[in-house]
């Protein structure tokens, strides 16, 4: 998608975020449009736009929130494919300009363009074609087995299959917040064992949840359990993968799971 140079560009639907009404329809169309979507009296834009200025995004996430607090329910969390240099991921937001083609991550891809299209939404991260090139979105965990992993968002590369968590640091007053990101690495000799193995197929097509909250992710031809080992320090972390024969199923976490 080549789109988000400019205003004109909300007349058409490529490249854009569509929020529709699928339980209603038209006489022309099988839906209808939301009043309050952000476009929908502006001469020339496409009523449907939700947000635009996107290049592929593959696969977004509907963040559950704090079962306490309600802290980031209903937040889509996207992962941006790029160009040819940096993948992102984005908070999408009514109304907002991500930026593409003008710039790539928070990067200039149109030096002619960048900083030229008024206000744009940034990702929240973005990483180099050094690191992987191609992102799969992922997931905020929310669930009870595994309270240290606690809206935390795991997310993967589908070239090279590495693993990543974005933690976020809400900051005081109007500050916003921050997103510090690392790699997951996988278990060795001191957790492999009993039959959990260090390794999965690489390409990560996309990641969801079972009925415990459990993360789940899809590779190309298998199904499979994740989560994280939390018995070392942060900076030790580990992913735990049981792999029997096309599945990939979990331990639970060492320290036992939480009662909601």
């Amino acid at each position: 998608m080549w789109f988000g140079l400019s205003p004109k560009i909300r007349g058409t639907l490529l490249g854009s975020v569509l929020r529709l009404d699928i339980d209603h329809y038209t006489s022309s169309h099988p839906y209808s449009i939301p009043s309050d979507n952000p476009f929908v009296n502006e001469n020339g834009s496409r009523p449907e736009i939700f947000a635009y200025g996107i290049r592929n995004i593959w696969r977004c996430d509907v963040d559950e929130g704090d079962p306490e607090t309600g802290y980031g329910r209903g937040r889509i969390i996207c992962g941006d494919v790029g160009q040819g240099a940096y993948e992102e991921i984005d908070i999408i937001k009514r109304g907002r300009n991500y930026g593409w083609n003008s710039r790539e991550g928070f990067e200039c891809y149109r030096k002619d363009k960048c900083g030229k299209i008024g206000p744009e939404e940034f990702p929240i991260y973005a990483y180099s074609h050094s690191v992987g090139k191609s992102v799969t979105g992922g997931h905020v965990y929310r669930g009870c087995l595994n309270p240290n992993l606690h809206g935390l968002y795991v997310y993967g590369d589908y070239v090279n299959g590495k693993l990543f968590r974005l933690k976020e640091t809400v900051s005081s007053g109007s500050g916003g917040s921050s997103w510090e990101n690392k790699e997951l690495t996988m278990c060795g000799e001191d957790v492999c064992f009993n039959g959990l193995v260090s390794q999965y197929e690489k390409n990560i097509l996309s990641f969801g949840e079972d009925d415990d909250g459990r993360w789940l992710f899809c590779l190309r031809h298998d199904l499979s359990y994740v989560t994280a080992d939390i018995s070392g320090p942060l900076s030790n972390r580990h992913l735990r993968l049981l792999v029997n024969k096309d599945v990939v199923s979990v331990q639970r976490d060492v320290d036992g799971g939480a009662i909601c």
